[in-house]
């Protein structure tokens, strides 16, 4: 009788996981409202179904296999904080970027013009402003 109410909460949790490991992606690449950035999140995680994989093992498995083994725990504590989550964020940014390309693109290329500002006498700064 408990199977069926274990599995919908299994499922409710599976789509919980790949909501937040692409909210935050797709908030720092898009402007949006709050539903259509949760809609794209879900959108870009089915679109690319085998790199949600590729991001959740790289996200996940490494956490879960450093606290499998509580005596070599310090080390794997070291190995985090020199490089493991640099490493982490490398690889899923490079995955992330690879699925955006196409979409920011179209963005720059059409919305992007060059306005000078000055910033004192002396000084003037280029930035570019979405129009």
């Amino acid at each position: 009788m408990g199977k069926p109410l274990f599995y919908i909460s299994l499922g409710i949790a599976g789509l919980f996981i790949i909501l937040t490991l692409y909210i935050f992606p797709v908030i720092a690449a898009f402007a949006n409202t709050t539903r259509n950035l949760i809609k794209n999140a879900f959108v870009f995680a089915f679109m690319h179904f085998p790199s949600t994989l590729a991001i959740a093992v790289v996200s996940i498995l490494p956490m879960y296999m450093t606290y499998q083994d509580l005596k070599l725990m310090p080390l794997y504590a070291c190995c985090w904080f020199f490089f493991g989550f640099a490493l982490t964020a490398l690889i899923n940014s490079s995955l992330f970027y690879r699925m955006f390309k196409p979409f920011l693109q179209n963005a720059d290329d059409d919305s992007k013009d060059q306005v000078s500002i000055d910033t004192d006498e002396n000084q003037t700064q280029n930035e570019y402003h979405e129009i």
